[in-house]
């Protein structure tokens, strides 16, 4: 609760070598900083995790900025850009599940509405929906990842994607289990369905082809087993409380 100013930031030594990701030398490659700064502010959120007090402390969220591009060129003969960012899971805490489908850190989700979509540009959006079963099982769930669908409606349209977690997964706390992974999938249950690399640029699609996006779930915190008999015993104070 403490306001952010230079003299809270003054008690805080960052050591950052020179080489590394987050201090490279030129000509290195740099782009895409959201998702370095996710994985940084991730990183940062566990390391407190070892120090604070369990009420303070939370499992490991999606940390990604799960983005899918596409572009082309509309009926009436001028090019369009649709950009979305996909929310995902975020980590539990000891006493609550993460939140479902939203943005964690330094992010924000543009949450774009279907009708919006289908309406301004030559795709439509077969499905967009919480993934059952992304967040990491524990006392307390990890929140569920997102999956967006999207079908192209013209040929020559090129689809860019930016994303990560494809190997790695929000880790659980104290016994709880593990978020699920972030995929790209072309095609989805089709005969031609193809797993994607995870950082697409300009992959040209033809008319009729899907692209389904799936970001990752946030960890559970907690041994699973005490979940069922938290749950035992909250319902038996509401049912106490009902009775008096």
């Amino acid at each position: 609760e403490l306001p952010p100013n230079s003299g809270l930031f003054r008690a805080i030594e960052l050591v950052v070598p020179p080489g590394s990701i987050l201090n490279p030398h030129f000509p290195a490659a740099v782009g895409a900083r959201t998702t370095t700064c996710q994985k940084l502010s991730g990183a940062i959120f566990s390391a407190l995790r070892e120090v604070l007090p369990p009420e303070r402390a939370m499992a490991e969220s999606h940390d990604v900025l799960a983005a899918m591009v596409f572009s082309g060129q509309r009926e009436r003969g001028d090019t369009y850009v649709y950009l979305e960012t996909v929310g995902g899971g975020h980590g539990a805490r000891k006493t609550a599940d993460g939140m479902d489908g939203a943005h964690v850190h330094i992010t924000n989700s543009l949450n774009m509405p279907v009708e919006a979509v289908e309406v301004e540009y030559p795709l439509r959006v077969e499905s967009y929906g919480l993934i059952p079963g992304s967040g990491g099982d524990g006392e307390f769930r990890g929140g569920l990842g997102v999956a967006r669908e999207v079908r192209v409606l013209a040929d020559g349209t090129s689809f860019s994607a930016r994303a990560d977690s494809f190997v790695t997964s929000a880790t659980g706390a104290d016994g709880g289990g593990n978020g699920s992974h972030c995929r790209v999938i072309r095609n989805p249950n089709s005969a031609s369905e193809e797993v994607l690399d995870p950082k697409q640029r300009l992959l040209v699609l033809s008319a009729g082809e899907v692209v389904r996006m799936e970001t990752p779930g946030g960890a559970g915190y907690g041994d699973p087993s005490a979940r069922d008999a938290g749950i035992l015993q909250r319902d038996r104070e509401d049912e106490k409380t009902l009775v008096d």
